[in-house]
């Protein structure tokens, strides 16, 4: 393995851990509890949002991991109704890591802060920034 995919390797390794070190991802067992749900419901219902592309996943350990942030409080823990605009903007050019990558990076567009950050009380923002993301790495 030549020395430039063996440093990549090791920097999405070390990003993995960070994401994951951040607590904003979490198995659907966990958000289960949060939402007061059954499981294989609730379990159900993710993955048809995910389909929907609603929301998304990383996996980790054989296991999807939804983040928390995808969820608003103040709506009874439902799915953040303009989420689903930035997924479908990002997804075109990255999986779900690439959104955890970029939902958790400083953003320039957004001031240096991250994505995920803002995304409750700035969502046009943060939908800004997704469309200049896709911008600059889409051809034309």
């Amino acid at each position: 393995m030549a020395r430039k995919e063996q440093r990549l390797e090791a920097t999405l390794a070390r990003a993995k851990i960070e994401i994951l070190a951040g607590g904003h991802f979490l198995t659907p067992d966990c958000l289960t509890l949060r939402h007061d749900g059954e499981l294989d419901q609730f379990t159900m219902s993710l993955k048809q949002a995910e389909a929907n592309r609603r929301i998304f996943s990383v996996e980790h350990q054989g296991q999807p991991l939804y983040p928390d942030y995808a969820f608003s409080e103040n709506q009874g823990w439902n799915l953040l109704p303009g989420l689903a605009l930035v997924i479908t903007t990002l997804q075109p050019t990255l999986d779900g890591w690439g959104m955890a990558f970029w939902f958790r990076s400083p953003n320039s567009f957004l001031g240096g802060k991250r994505p995920e950050d803002h995304l409750h009380q700035e969502l046009e923002k943060v939908l800004a920034a997704a469309r200049e993301e896709i911008a600059k790495t889409m051809p034309g």
